[in-house]
């Protein structure tokens, strides 16, 4: 009989603090579980979506253009999209797939047929969920779940926060909620909206939804001006995350977790902060890439990025001696250099280019460079740091 009683009135859940300042009222969404473990490979399967979010982050590479991305690999080719993408999530041991875009269902073929390879290749228990901010047709609702979808999260626009009822959004929610998915809607926290998300969290609430995302705004190079010309300020000089969008979260979660008269009978809220997919989502991932691609002269630093000398040359065909010299002459292990014909340089430890690095400035004829660098263990080997030697 209490617990019931206690049913109606709505259950009193308490803020629990996460990492990196995000904040959770009641159970975090599975998909994020995931990628707080850096688990989750991330599927870009277009940049295209018929939304024009003034808010929205996405690069100049793939906005408004039909690109494909597995992590940070573009792939150019349909046909091997479903190849890279499996060879992406077992480079990181993905447990799992979050699929983005742009608008999946805007090539809800594509999407539908990677979400059936996925599950073929790694079993039911590979977790995929997926991001969509535009009506698409209903009928594609119960295909992602045959397909085997576990996650959907839904992005209505903010001027339909406070009146999502009856609107595209509403029927396909409700739809979703009909089938195995976990349903969710993720927004972003725009300063001054605590009003239309207490709203929009209540409805949710009250049509059974499992959870709302609420991401802290940022400022990227393609949405800059946007937030700027609106008033928008980046909280320091170190983050870019916008002034104002944390405390609207902030004050969100205490709303519901001391109000008497707005708590919530199971919607959980979890607010996620610009550091958090930085300083633990991503970080975690290139952890994970690193332990399973390092090379026998890669170092992973604690920020998970690998640490190497390299030596360029001038004359790429003479790097091939200098492989020769350091094996032969200098007993270098086979292993620990090698020529790298993608980048057209030669590769090793930084300790034996340390070691090695008068004997090869030395050479004579050639012009030889010689650096100790660091890079993301990522497909587009990102460098981060070089420091000549």
């Amino acid at each position: 009989m209490k617990s019931e009683m206690s049913k109606k009135r709505g259950t009193k859940r308490e803020i629990r603090k996460l990492e990196a300042g995000s904040m959770l009222i009641g159970r975090l969404p599975e998909g994020c579980k995931h990628c707080r473990l850096g688990a989750k490979v991330v599927l870009l399967v277009t940049g295209i979506c018929s939304r024009r979010c003034f808010y929205c982050p996405l690069s100049e590479q793939k906005m408004k253009k039909d690109v494909m991305y597995a992590n940070e690999l573009k792939v150019e080719d349909e046909t091997d999209y479903l190849k890279e993408s499996i060879n992406e999530a077992y480079s990181i041991d993905a447990k799992g797939a979050g699929i983005t875009g742009g608008d999946p269902l805007v090539v809800p073929k594509r999407t539908i047929s990677l979400i059936e390879g996925l599950k073929k290749e790694f079993g039911k228990d590979f977790h995929i969920h997926l991001y969509t901010a535009v009506p698409f047709e209903e009928r594609y609702i119960d295909e992602l779940s045959r397909a085997g979808l576990d996650e959907i999260r839904f992005h209505p626009p903010e001027n339909i926060w406070s009146k999502m009822e009856g609107s595209a959004y509403d029927r396909l929610i409700r739809k979703s909620k009909l089938t195995d998915m976990d349903v969710g809607v993720e927004i972003p926290l725009i300063p001054g909206s605590m009003k239309i998300v207490i709203m929009l969290a209540k409805y949710l609430d009250k049509i059974g939804v499992n959870f709302l995302n609420l991401n802290e705004l940022e400022f990227s190079e393609t949405n800059f001006e946007n937030l700027r010309k609106r008033g928008y300020e980046v909280v320091d000089d170190v983050s870019s995350a916008v002034a104002g969008s944390y405390l609207e979260g902030e004050k969100i979660l205490e709303h519901f977790a001391t109000s008497k008269s707005s708590r919530l009978e199971r919607l959980s809220i979890h607010l996620c902060t610009s550091s958090f997919k930085d300083s633990v989502q991503l970080k975690k991932r290139l952890e994970r890439r690193a332990r399973k691609t390092a090379r026998a002269y890669h170092e992973i630093t604690e920020e998970g990025i690998f640490r190497l000398g390299i030596i360029e040359c001038d004359d790429k065909t003479f790097l091939k001696e200098i492989e020769k010299r350091m094996k032969e002459k200098y007993e270098v292990p086979e292993d620990m250099v090698r020529y790298d014909e993608e980048k057209g340089r030669l590769e090793t430890a930084f300790w034996i280019l340390e070691e090695l690095a008068h004997a090869l400035k030395r050479i004579k004829g050639k012009k030889i460079y010689l650096s100790i660098i660091e890079e993301y263990p990522t497909a587009d080997r990102l460098e981060t740091e070089r420091i000549p030697i």
